[in-house]
């Protein structure tokens, strides 16, 4: 028996956007009492028009309700619109139930129920899924999670909305369920795309193709609902990409939190939010099949496809402009030297996410630089950002006094790193290096060190000294000179300064021979980042190892870049070498500022305020930015399969690189470990920094600056190697490798 208009409990109905419009319609065409209430009042006209009152504000929409209903765009605004002194949870009398039919975030569903049940309000969440077209028939699937009596009492409220009523339990399963059907959406999508493409370029009519794909094992909602709006090249724009990129973001999460990471996940959410970077938030998920159109060059329309034609619009650059005010400011416009490439290359980022970065310009890049190495996992890793952002709400950045957390990340590191027993914080490589050669001096009471033509140490006087190879004639007899790295260097930096050449016996000997009693280190990186990881010999690095013991020589291995990269362990773990010290820094944040210098216990215990102790110290070392970066950076690291990834992934782009190199007929070579791998043009792997100098390093450098016109970025000196991040398993390596073979072809043609 249809119950009258005045039994039916009065809805207040929050959020009257695209699926909240016509469902709140639905509630008013079966007889409720509906007040609305939105953020943009003009979205109500067509409710009130047909017996709806307008709410004038939140807080007195949600007193006078029995039923409030919200369907809001994100967690963010459900948030916002649920809690505090004018939220709905509080507003609401006693007795009320609350409904939310958002996609929203597990947390934040237990989080409400919670605060609900404080209050005597009932909550239950009720995340809608199809699109506004079964919204507004009344054909909505509903996943509704809290109290089963609760919904019980309101059923035929949602029989009202939907067709397909499920109570899965507890709250926050109905989140779960929603977010996993979106993923299967999402994902569903871009693989149609996908499927249209191979037979569109195969030949076959499109629509053949379609129907073919109904008729198999290949239909989905998907097929039969979004491919009309493919063809038709709307896009579907009732779903927007900024949703899209949120739902994937929860759903990863959700995943994240249960201790694994999705495949297709990452994979469609770095898709979608390449579409969300080229054509705005406010657009239409489907454009993700518009950026496959566009990558090949082929618009899905009926009946075999129509190429795309690239239409030239003049778009004014922004970098110009910032190139000329940064110059106005700071030396070459720059805030550090390295990243000046000429007033017309200089590259301004705009923002950064997972493996990409866009640029001032809107451009969308393929980061494979990645800072020079420290983002291990990529860009804004949701997991580190998290546990920065919570010790800067919660406990400070900077108290210029000890932290538990200090001792924390340093036995992180010992737990992964044997060769440390003991440790000091700095801030950047350059620093750790510093603090380190000052422990070696003062442990061995000398002052000479010893450094390996190719490496880097940072930027200091005695470190800024090189082998000249660019101005070096490899067919004389003489050693290249060793030169300054540039002005404001004294010449007495260099006193105290020797050089070796890797992998050489006769030079190490010589060395020791002529030094070794006077000694304080030899500084090594054993897969040199500054010189194509062109890498150490097991037998050579073992002979260092052995000389610097027998004369009393600290052996400094600087794993500022290879750390807590090429291995949980570093550099040490491949070689099974130890250091008696050790630098770090880069990949042991992410991407923030923090480093560190360890090693034997007797060795480092010289530093301290005592008598004659080694000084060190800094305002902002071990600040907690800092370290609570790195200590999320090191649990992920330690606990999870990041670095197999990365070397994965490393190895798949190495691989398909060489197919490149191979089928354009170019001798090549790989040197060091997939997660930072150098490319040499030359036929056998280079074994020193000398040897790189007989490299092609001039067509390297065109194919690089052409992979870089293609959005591909990378440093355009061979000397620096490729890095890989975990974000990258989410690379379209399809796409990397066609790029590659074109930016190959078009270097060839210079």
């Amino acid at each position: 028996m249809q119950t009258t208009l005045s039994t039916k409990p009065r809805v207040c109905f929050v959020g009257i956007g695209n699926m909240g419009n016509p469902m709140a319609a639905n509630l008013i065409k079966a007889g409720y009492p509906v007040a609305v209430f939105d953020l943009v009042r003009g979205k109500a006209d067509n409710l009130i028009a047909h017996g709806a009152t307008w709410a004038s504000s939140l807080a007195e929409g949600a007193a006078a309700a029995d039923v409030v209903i919200a369907s809001l765009p994100g967690p963010d605004q459900v948030r916002a619109a649920m809690l505090g002194k004018t939220g709905i949870l509080s507003a609401v009398c006693p007795g009320t139930t609350v409904i939310d039919t958002s996609t929203s975030a597990v947390d934040l569903v237990i989080e409400l129920t919670k605060f609900a049940g404080t209050r005597n309000v009932d909550f239950l969440e009720a995340p809608v899924t199809n699109a506004v077209d079964f919204a507004a028939l009344g054909r909505l699937s509903i996943f509704v999670g809290g109290s089963k009596a609760c919904f019980d009492k309101h059923k035929p409220i949602f029989e009202v909305l939907g067709e397909k009523i499920f109570h899965v339990g507890a709250p926050g399963n109905g989140a779960t369920i929603k977010l996993l059907t979106n993923l299967l959406w999402f994902v569903g999508a871009a693989a149609i795309g996908e499927g249209l493409m191979l037979g569109a370029k195969a030949g076959i009519p499109l629509e053949t193709v379609w129907e073919a794909i109904k008729s198999s094992a290949g239909n989905s909602w998907v097929a039969e609902h979004d491919v009309p709006s493919i063809f038709a090249g709307h896009y579907d724009p009732s779903f927007s990409l900024a949703l899209c990129c949120k739902d994937l973001g929860l759903v990863n999460e959700i995943a994240a939190k249960q201790g694994y990471s999705l495949t297709m996940g990452g994979v469609a959410k770095s898709l979608f939010q390449e579409a969300m970077a080229r054509y705005g938030k406010d657009a239409g998920e489907l454009h993700v099949v518009r950026l496959l159109e566009e990558r090949v060059g082929l618009f899905l329309r009926p009946p075999k496809g129509v190429p795309v034609t690239p239409i030239d619009v003049p778009k004014e650059r922004r970098q110009p402009a910032l190139m000329m005010e940064a110059r106005e400011h700071m030396p070459q416009g720059v805030a550090e030297n390295y990243r000046y490439w000429g007033d017309d290359k200089t590259v301004f980022v705009e923002s950064a996410k997972g493996c990409r970065f866009t640029d001032c310009d809107g451009k969308t890049f393929v980061d494979f630089r990645l800072g020079y190495g420290p983002i291990i996992l990529g860009y804004r890793d949701e997991r580190v950002d998290r546990a920065v952002v919570e010790q800067i709400m919660q406990r400070g950045t900077l108290s210029g006094f000890a932290t538990a957390l200090d001792t924390t990340v340093v036995k992180q590191i010992k737990a992964l790193c044997p060769n440390i027993g003991k440790m000091r914080f700095a801030n950047s490589g350059t620093e750790a290096v510093m603090g380190a050669v000052r422990t070696a001096r003062g442990f061995t009471k000398r002052d000479r060190i010893a450094i390996v033509e190719g490496c880097f140490h940072g930027l200091y006087d005695e470190m800024m000294w090189k082998a000249d190879v660019e101005s070096w004639n490899p067919k004389g007899s003489t050693a290249p000179d060793v030169i300054p790295f540039g002005g404001g260097i004294p010449q007495r930096a260099r006193e105290l300064v020797d050089f070796i050449q890797l992998n050489n016996f006769e030079s190490l000997e010589n060395l020791f021979s002529s030094r070794g009693d006077t000694l304080a280190c030899v500084a090594i990186e054993p897969i040199i980042g500054n010189c194509g990881s062109i890498s150490a010999s097991q037998p050579w690095f073992q002979k260092l190892r052995d000389l610097c013991t027998q004369n009393g020589t600290m052996l400094l291995i600087d794993e500022v870049k290879s750390g807590f990269r090429v291995a949980k362990g570093g550099a040490q773990q491949l070689y099974g070498i130890h250091a008696d010290l050790t630098t770090y820094a880069k990949a042991m944040g992410n991407g923030y500022p923090v480093a560190a210098f360890g090693g034997r216990s007797d060795v480092m215990d010289v530093v301290g305020s005592h008598q004659g102790g080694v000084v060190h110290g800094g305002t902002y070392t071990a600040n907690l930015v800092a370290l609570s970066a790195a200590h999320a950076t090191l649990k992920i690291l330690a606990e999870t399969d990041a670095l197999q990834t990365v070397d994965r992934v490393g190895g798949e782009i190495r691989d398909l690189l060489g197919r490149v190199f191979t089928a354009a007929g170019i001798e090549h070579a790989f040197a060091g470990p997939p997660a930072m791998f150098g490319i040499h043009f030359t036929p056998t792997v280079p074994t020193n920094y000398r040897d790189w100098r007989v490299t092609n390093s001039e067509l390297y450098r065109q194919f690089a600056w052409k992979l870089i016109d293609m959005g591909v970025m990378l440093e355009p000196d061979s000397r620096e190697p490729w890095f890989i991040c975990e974000a990258h398993q989410h690379l379209d390596l399809g796409w990397l490798e066609d790029t590659a073979t074109k930016a190959m072809k078009a270097a060839r043609a210079i």
